[in-house]
């Protein structure tokens, strides 16, 4: 997009200004409340200038951080830690990108300090901390926009994947460019927000930048539907998804595309949904939370949630409104940040306001409440500083400017009395000594107290988080029995044969869901879970369904091992369907057999699944007996964990399936 057609842009968005200025400090206090309430995630772009380890790079990481006294790869670990937890722990991810800025000021890196001062610009604007994120920006603006900065610099690919350190200090622009806008937005300067957003769609058009312009057009149209600007907000949207989908992101930085994708998707969601298109909405709902399920992309699963509830309950689907507005519950409190809880604790008030459930209602109104009149304390006040920040800024420089003429004037006689100032304080530090020891072990000693309490406090959220999830999986278990028991009422009238094993075999397929998640809320371990057991489980119930137990039966020899719910679910399924394939045909008039299963590691990531019996063998290319149901399930089962199946007849039928594992932690 050129400037120009930025201008465009920013013209639909000002048609009717004065619907967006107020003349008064309170009235323009609860509309940077609002803004900051509805704000999506701020998406930042990644041209190697924020690429972000994984899991698996964690352990390397901090191994080269503990161990090393290279100060370089020090300052890099640091980078790459603060990106690492830049979603999952701001506290972590500041604490990081401080030490990067002390390690690139120590080491006169230019454009890592620059990289460090907007880390930290990033994290204490979401966080709503406007005067310490004005300074930040404001000093890495300065060092990007100096072309000396590009000078000097180690390990420019970190920045640019062509080593060239022009393009890298104008990737560093894009980004402080499109930060500033969102600090403006958060203080109430509309006008100014829409310059920083054209100058980052500018400074990104100049090399070339489309990593850069997906993020700058995907926040610019975010903000404008914030405005109720829809038209504005879908041209700039669908702007961002076509450099996305042109861009190469998708086979080099999946989780970045994912996540980019994720909040492009969920603000069409969102503005379909605030002009009534509600199928429309959901549609894109749907693709959005398909590529924000992981733990990076919390804060726009939360969002992504709240928009289905909202959705739901507009179309009077009460009890999946209230399912959304849980989840967002859920995961508002596993990431921790205060304004996201009490969006989450609205939604569900206002949901069980719609369901007539005015006690439900009542309670969530009054816990944010109580957030909200912390919040707007906090936020009034850090508002009023920034506002006063530009001006006390200006005139600290002239201050500073005014004493550097001064000091020109009188070196000599400052340089004497420097010399007897220095003598005294000498004196004055011996003196004061053991003093200062003593007020710094007492700060110390209030330091750990403090220390200690924020633990207690965390333990018990941790504790309370992992009831909710207990009682989630319990609440699942016992809503899939009912239905097991259902299905089990019907076949039991049903005296045709084929429909009653049609029935039987559905009723197994709910009760292997059910049995896991029965074990999932009885373990320790509410992530992952033993299958070894499970299989016994699984199995037991299936032979008693098909009164079994004599004739037929299992062998499961294997290890213990861990699987995630996510591959425990087909898994399960896969095991359930051959399982009762083998119990049906493998063994006719009577014959007794033995039908073993087993999961075993091949290599460091996979898994292999078997399931064998000794009966009748199958014919390969055979019309599938039945209904041909169950084989078709296996099939789209195996895909869905990106797994190869293969079959073996001899003595039997052999069916293995090897796929790959998500790691237990």
């Amino acid at each position: 997009m050129s400037h120009d057609n930025g201008m465009v842009y920013r013209a639909l968005f000002f048609a009717s200004p004065e619907k967006y200025y107020y003349h008064t400090m309170s009235a323009k206090f609860f509309f940077i409340v609002f803004m900051l309430i509805n704000q999506s995630p701020v998406s930042r772009a990644q041209n190697n200038l924020f690429d972000k380890p994984v899991r698996e790079q964690l352990d390397s990481i901090q191994h080269v951080l503990l161990n090393t006294n290279n100060d370089t790869l020090k300052m890099s670990a640091s980078r790459d830690l603060h990106f690492y937890f830049s979603e999952m722990d701001r506290d972590t991810a500041l604490y990081f990108a401080e030490q990067q800025l002390l390690l690139s000021q120590k080491l006169h890196q230019k454009l890592w300090e620059a990289s460090a001062w907007e880390s930290i610009g990033y994290v204490t604007q979401i966080e709503g901390n406007y005067p310490k994120a004005y300074k930040a920006l404001s000093l890495a603006l300065k060092l990007a926009e100096d072309p000396n900065s590009e000078k000097g610099n180690w390990n420019i690919k970190k920045f640019a994947k062509d080593n060239d350190a022009h393009k890298a200090r104008f990737y560093n622009l894009t980004a402080i460019h499109i930060l500033f806008a969102f600090l403006h937005i958060g203080t109430g300067n509309n006008k100014e927000a829409f310059e920083s957003f054209d100058k980052a769609i500018k400074t990104a058009e100049e090399v070339k930048d489309d990593v850069g312009l997906i993020a700058a057009y995907a926040n610019f149209g975010n903000t404008c539907r914030q405005f109720d600007k829809s038209d504005s907000a879908i041209l700039l949207t669908n702007k961002a998804l076509i450099y996305l989908d042109h861009s190469d992101l998708k086979t080099t930085n999946p989780p970045y595309y994912n996540f980019e994708k994720g909040n492009c998707l969920n603000t069409l969601g969102m503005i379909y949904n605030q002009t009534g298109d509600f199928p429309a909405a959901k549609k894109y709902l749907k693709e959005a939370e398909l590529l924000c399920l992981d733990e990076n992309s919390r804060d726009a699963l939360v969002k992504i949630y709240i928009s289905f509830s909202d959705v739901y309950r507009k179309t009077h689907q009460l009890d999946s409104s209230l399912y959304f507005a849980q989840k967002s519950l859920l995961i508002a409190n596993l990431l921790g940040t205060q304004v996201v809880i009490k969006n989450a604790y609205r939604t569900m008030a206002e949901t069980y306001e719609a369901s007539g459930n005015i006690g439900g209602a009542f309670n969530y109104l009054k816990l944010e409440k109580t957030l909200n009149d912390s919040l707007n304390n906090s936020r009034q006040e850090k508002v009023k500083q920034y506002q006063n920040l530009s001006f006390g800024e200006e005139i600290r420089l002239l201050a500073v400017e005014k004493e550097n003429l001064l000091l020109q004037g009188n070196i000599r006689a400052y340089a004497m009395l420097a010399g007897i100032v220095v003598f005294f304080l000498i004196a004055f530090i011996l003196y004061r000594n053991n003093r200062i020891r003593s007020k710094v072990n007492k700060k110390l000693e209030t330091l750990n107290l403090d220390l200690a309490d924020k633990n207690t406090l965390l333990d018990h959220r941790n504790e309370q988080n992992e009831l909710l999830l207990k009682e989630i999986h319990h609440r699942v278990k016992n809503n899939l029995e009912v239905v097991s028991s259902l299905l089990a009422l019907q076949s039991a009238k049903i005296d045709d044969p084929e429909i009653h094993d049609a029935m039987l075999a559905s009723q197994n397929r709910v009760q292997s869901m059910g049995i896991l998640h029965q074990r999932l809320y009885q373990s320790e371990h509410l992530a992952f879970i033993e299958m070894k057991n499970y299989f016994q489980n699984l199995c037991e119930n299936i032979l008693d369904s098909y009164n079994e137990t004599e004739r037929i039966k299992v062998d499961i020899n294997m290890d213990e091992i861990d699987l995630d719910i996510d591959t425990a679910v087909p898994v399960g399924l896969i095991v359930n369907e051959l399982l009762t394939n083998s119990l049906k045909y493998a063994f006719p008039n009577g014959k007794k057999g033995t039908i073993r299963v087993s999961l075993e590691k091949i290599g460091r990531d996979s898994l292999c699944l078997k399931i064998s019996d000794n009966g009748v063998g199958k014919i390969l290319h055979l019309q599938p007996k039945g209904t041909g149901f169950g084989t078709q399930l296996v099939d789209l089962l195996t895909r869905q964990i990106d797994g190869t199946l293969m079959q073996e007849i001899n003595m039997g039928t052999l069916i293995s399936i090897d796929f790959k594992r998500a790691k237990a932690i």
